[in-house]
């Protein structure tokens, strides 16, 4: 956990099962799913209490809009077996103590990323059968909790990259994927510009995208050699922060160091 923008981090408990998402919808109440189940918090992650240990698969991603509705997607890529068809959505409305199997416009989708507004609507993204560096996208939206799905994109420039993250906000989104980096839409999906954050290794992986606005958001991004590192904009991706591990550097990515070095996540020269 984190009160200064990233700064500093505090350890608040330890899980004792891997870990495959968490959401939170205020500073105290967040859930937690994995191998243990679906975990809620009350006191902003320093105590947990299962509510779910059966019904939703082990590699879902669960995002919740309130305290009591939420929505989770599971990617067959992402299955121990990647058994054909085992890359779902769901929906709760009684704070994840239950949960329905939606419709989905994916059919034999090898993964999924979802990204809900509300209760009923939600933005699904579905990727197709990946090869080197490209993978056919499609994006659907959703007014009715997935009883009817509306095909918003599938442009031959959404192929780029293995799709593994959504987030949206009305009208703009991004796009996460591994082997292509960040993309921005702003015309609610209809197009896309790939956004640099610094810290490409040849191939740009990037995962877990977190808008807070149009200008703020996070993502997760390795360094060459698999160091994670979590980085936010406060300028829709101009520049970057790293803000986690240790030690903070702000801005440290900008269009002129792109240029020449991979500089986020780097520890400052002595």
């Amino acid at each position: 956990m984190t009160l200064d923008g990233g700064r500093s981090w505090g350890e608040l408990s330890q899980i004792s099962s891997a870990v495959s998402s968490v959401d939170f919808i205020s500073a105290s109440q967040g859930w937690i799913n994995g191998g243990g189940g679906l975990s809620v918090t009350a006191d902003g992650g320093r105590t947990w209490q299962l509510v779910n240990g059966t019904d939703l698969p082990e590699n879902v991603h669960v995002r919740f809009v309130d305290a009591v509705h939420g929505w989770a997607a599971a990617s067959y890529n992402d299955t121990p077996d990647r058994a054909i068809g085992d890359s779902k959505v769901f929906a709760t409305s009684d704070g994840g103590r239950s949960w329905a199997l939606l419709n989905t416009p994916c059919g034999d989708s090898w993964s999924l990323a979802l990204s809900p507004l509300d209760a009923t609507t939600a933005w699904l993204a579905c990727g197709g059968q990946p090869a080197t560096a490209m993978q056919k996208k499609a994006l659907h939206r959703t007014l009715d909790l997935g009883q009817n799905w509306e095909l918003v994109s599938s442009d031959a420039m959404f192929w780029s990259g293995h799709l593994n993250g959504l987030s949206s906000l009305g009208e703009f989104s991004w796009m996460s994927t591994s082997r292509g980096g960040l993309y921005s839409s702003g015309d609610g999906g209809v197009s896309w510009q790939h956004i640099p954050t610094g810290v490409g290794c040849g191939d740009e992986f990037i995962s877990a995208p977190q808008l807070l606005s149009a200008d703020i958001g996070f993502v997760l991004a390795p360094k060459c050699g698999d160091l994670m590192h979590l980085l936010a904009t406060r300028d829709r991706g101009i520049t970057w922060s790293s803000l986690y591990p240790p030690p903070f550097l702000e801005a440290c990515s900008t269009p002129e160091l792109r240029r020449e070095s991979d500089l986020c996540g780097d520890f400052p020269s002595q």
